[in-house]
């Protein structure tokens, strides 16, 4: 089986790492009732999941629930409700209609609303060190190499861990390398920035 790999760019042949292969989809955000575009995107990583357990493999299954949005505080003060019994409501809905279709459960539903701390820890922690980043880049005197290059790294880190929290936080360390690779093109903007002033970038 050949599988895209966001990080080379390439088709690979899927090479697990262990018996187990841990998934990590993005779920549903429930400010309304679900459409065809859900029942689509879940049969399809549905028909993933059963294949590989086919193919004798453990799979282990976490899709979060993104239970807090301004869509869902936008629909709930309409209704004139609280945003966590609308987006219950839409929750328990998503389940019935997923469940008619016969799509597996998942292991782990990790709801958005109960990372918030967490949530602000790592983006507090990323604005501070862009800000550092910012003041690096636009540094005149003596360049410092050691230095700057380990600030671009300490940003390139938080930035790779920002993306992957969630595939990492319920341990799909797989997922949460693909999904950080997303964060390759961005981080890679910064390194050529960097360098085009002279900095010697090392990762």
């Amino acid at each position: 089986m050949k599988v895209f790999n966001t990080l080379s760019g390439k088709k690979e042949e899927f090479l697990p790492q262990g018996s187990e292969i841990k998934i990590y989809v993005c779920g549903v955000t429930p400010y309304d009732e679900c459409h065809i575009g859900h029942a689509m995107s879940y049969i399809i990583f549905d028909v993933i999941r059963r294949y590989l357990k086919f193919q004798g493999y453990q799979v282990k299954y976490v899709q979060n629930v993104t239970d807090i949005d301004d869509k869902i505080i936008d629909r709930a003060n309409q209704r004139g409700v609280k945003a966590s019994e609308l987006a219950q409501q839409y929750t328990d809905n998503f389940f019935k209609d997923m469940d008619a279709l016969n799509i597996l459960r998942a292991h782990v539903y990790p709801k958005a609303s109960e990372e918030i701390p967490k949530i602000i820890e790592i983006v507090e922690d990323l604005i501070t060190r862009r800000a550092r980043i910012k003041e690096i880049l636009h540094e005149k005197k003596d360049p410092m190499m050691e230095a700057r290059s380990e600030s671009l790294k300490l940003l390139a880190n938080s930035f790779y861990g920002y993306l992957g929290f969630y595939a990492a936080r319920w341990y799909c360390l797989e997922c949460a390398r693909s999904v950080t690779a997303y964060g390759r093109y961005y981080i890679n903007k910064v390194i050529k920035q960097a360098q085009e002033k002279g900095f010697n970038v090392l990762f």
